[in-house]
């Protein structure tokens, strides 16, 4: 196949590379990293905490907890076209010079050469420490490094005394650099259907588990019913295709049968759906083997739904198993985009990036420059101690949102936190508004960084994982989902709610047979349905007046139809009783020749046009004068239709907002109240311990006394 033989091709050329010993291949970096390391052994490092931009913050693994204390690495994502910022702070626990070592991500590119992927540092800011020696001057100019090439900074530090360190970084692109070409206008085919898949739901607990489990749900027309009722435009489907491929990677003939049931039960409901490929690890295991039998099935699939409508769109994976290599996913996608474009050429795709699909690895994606009707979809979960609490293993329970909790919150007894947990949970504890980690900014400030990308590349960007897990508090739940779906739609970035009606991520309510408390205003406001809803009410009124009008139309013709009928009858019979009474008359009164009896009847007629048009002809006038004004006043009542509800959505909108102010308003006030109450309380407590210690003394006194 194609894209085995460039797996080979390239396996030739790495080792070829190797073999003679050429430079590291330049490529351009995703990510960048800078450590800090405590110059003596006594001196450690602590309270290491992020307080600006999204990085992931480790001790080194597999030394002695005080080898570990004395330093921090720190790694976040960037972009060549624009500067990233990460603001990074600790405390000291000694006085002493503090190493600052500017890096790069480590990438191998054979297994003891690396790629060279340089970052560049600029107005980097130091607070609460000084520079030492040439550390002062390198500072002040933009440095560059990777990782086989760090730039080291010493940076004085003073006991206790809390350090403030500002870093911007970008990766550096030469000419020659492999990139991928934006699209620029943003009114590509993907931008098109960016709008179709807007706001959405996912059916799981369904076709990506074997037939035989016994949690496995079942989804049918009545569900998608529910689902536009809600407001949604679609539904995401993750199906394990690869379960049902047999010898030769051909699919069984039963792979479709639920699958196509709920295709055209979507094309009859007019809603998007989006056939999404869950849990295909073999990528990452066996990327050889595993590319051959990705390629299979796609093909196959695209195949069997080649003469749908562009309502169904593909997503090529979801949620692999395992952290699939970039190169192997990229010249994957290389062989199947391509393939399923010459079967269905018009088919939306949804395309991760490598690694587990998250926002880290955006940068690393490479998709076909002359494909424009391809969406990137991430699983974003941020923040994830909150999100995922109660799953993937998480320590953590009972994290509210927004944070900070009323109580301290502690780990289970037992569990050892990691020490990314730790410091999370001590943020979570302490701090109020935005620089608490359980809040609205965090979301924010990640959903901006996706938005960068997606502006200055034309690639639209969906979310398929919005929500979190069913054991949530249901309160923080609502604000969560509101927060993050505000969050996302701010910037353009579609979103699927991360489930409908299973046990883990529900929006319905199976029992109830409707949405759980508070999600439906959370994610379907009336100010945020667009378009969809103040349309279907403008469509839906226009339709009545357009039926109005055309009943009145046609029932004026038929009076004009009858009328006329009637004229000619009534015409007629009179033509010929004037004719007969005129030929009496004139034998009568003289003896008319037989030709003059010709030109009389000719005159009779002259006489009975000319009472037509003195009658007949009048009254049809009147009758189209009066069609055209019922037309004018129509036109008119549509006129006057639209700038009443265009009139209305503006107050409608005012309103809602005022509203949501109010509530935060009202929140805040809560918060306030609840602070005032416990202060008031705690003195009241004060006050009769006091007056217990009192009377304890007086009432010893008099003991004594006695």
């Amino acid at each position: 196949m194609p894209h085995l033989k460039r797996l080979a091709t390239f396996i030739g050329l790495l080792a070829a590379l190797v073999c003679r010993g050429a430079e590291p291949p330049i490529k351009l970096a995703p990510s960048a990293r800078f450590e800090l390391l405590a110059m003596e052994p006594s001196l450690h490092l602590v309270e290491g905490d992020i307080t600006q931009g999204h990085a992931t913050l480790t001790r080194l693994g597999g030394q002695a907890p005080t080898e570990s204390m004395r330093q921090y690495h720190v790694e976040f994502p960037v972009f060549h076209f624009s500067p990233g910022r990460i603001v990074f702070q600790f405390v000291p626990t000694g006085t002493g010079p503090v190493r600052l070592r500017l890096g790069g991500v480590r990438e191998a590119f054979s297994k003891d050469v690396f790629f060279k992927q340089e970052v560049s540092w600029s107005g980097i800011e130091l607070r609460g420490a000084t520079w030492s020696g040439e550390s002062t001057a390198i500072s002040a100019t933009p440095v560059t490094s990777w990782h086989g090439g760090p730039v080291d900074l010493t940076i004085a530090v003073t006991e206790n005394k809390k350090v403030h360190l500002v870093l911007n970084a970008q990766a550096v692109r030469t000419a020659d650099m492999e990139e991928m070409k934006p699209i620029r206008g943003g009114s590509s085919p993907a931008h098109k259907a960016r709008k179709r898949f807007s706001q959405g739901v996912v059916f799981r607990q369904w076709l990506e588990l074997e037939p035989r489990n016994s949690g496995r749900l079942t989804y049918s027309e009545a569900d998608l019913v529910n689902v536009k009722g809600e407001g949604f435009d679609h539904v995401r489907v993750p199906v394990a295709w690869h379960q049902h491929l047999q010898r030769g990677n051909a699919l069984s003939p039963d792979a479709y049968a639920e699958v196509d049931a709920l295709v055209a039960a979507a094309e009859r409901q007019g809603m998007g759906i989006i056939l999404a490929l869950h849990g295909f690890g073999e990528l990452a295991t066996n990327p050889i083997a595993g590319s051959a039998r990705f390629f299979a099935l796609w093909d196959q699939v695209a195949r069997h739904y080649a003469g749908r409508g562009s309502f169904l769109a593909f997503e090529l994976l979801d949620e692999p198993v395992g952290n699939i290599p970039t190169k192997t996913l990229m010249t994957v996608y290389s062989e199947v985009i391509p393939a399923i474009r010459r079967i269905s050429p018009d088919r939306t795709l949804f395309v991760p990036p490598s690694g587990s699909g998250t926002y880290t690895h955006l940068g690393r994606l490479r998709l076909p420059d002359e494909d424009d009707n391809l969406i990137v979809s991430l699983d974003c979960s941020e923040p994830a101690m909150f999100a995922l609490q109660g799953s993937n293993g998480s320590s953590l329970r009972n994290i509210v949102f927004p944070g900070p909790p009323k109580t301290p919150l502690t780990a289970p007894e037992g569990v050892k936190l990691s020490s990314e947990e730790q410091r999370w949970l001590g943020r979570y504890n302490t701090k109020s508004g935005d620089l608490n980690p359980s809040h609205p900014r965090a979301i924010e400030d990640l959903l901006s960084f996706v938005a960068r990308w997606s502006e200055f590349h034309g690639r639209p960007v969906y979310l398929g994982q919005l929500g979190c897990s069913a054991g949530i508090d249901p309160v923080s739940r609502v604000k969560y989902a509101e927060a993050f779906r505000i969050a996302a739609e701010a910037r353009g970035l579609g979103w699927a709610f991360r489930g409908w009606k299973d046990d883990a991520y529900p929006y319905w309510d199976r029992k109830s047979n409707k949405a759980l408390p508070g999600l439906k205003e959370a994610l379907l406001p009336v100010s945020s349905v667009p378009a969809p809803a103040v349309q279907a009410q403008v469509s839906g009124r226009l339709a009545q007046v357009e039926a109005k009008i055309s009943r009145q139309i046609n029932q004026s013709l038929m009076a004009v139809g009858v009328l006329f009928v009637l004229a000619v009858l009534v015409a007629v019979w009179w033509s010929r009783r004037n004719h007969q009474q005129l030929l009496a008359v004139a034998r009568r009164q003289a003896a008319v020749a037989p030709d003059d009896q010709e030109a009389i009847r000719e005159g009779v007629i002259r006489q009975l046009a000319a009472s037509m048009v003195d009658s007949a002809l009048p009254r049809m006038a009147a009758e189209r004068k009066e069609l055209l004004l019922i037309q004018e006043r129509a036109a008119q009542e549509i006129a006057e239709l639209e700038r009443r509800l265009e009139a209305a959505q503006a107050p409608l909108q005012a309103r809602l907002q005022a509203y949501e102010r109010q509530i935060a308003e009202l929140q805040a006030q809560l918060l306030k109240k609840d602070q005032e109450n416990e202060a008031l309380i705690r003195a009241k407590i004060r006050m009769t311990q006091e007056r217990l210690e009192r009377f304890r003394s007086q009432s010893k006194t008099e003991t004594e006394l006695n």
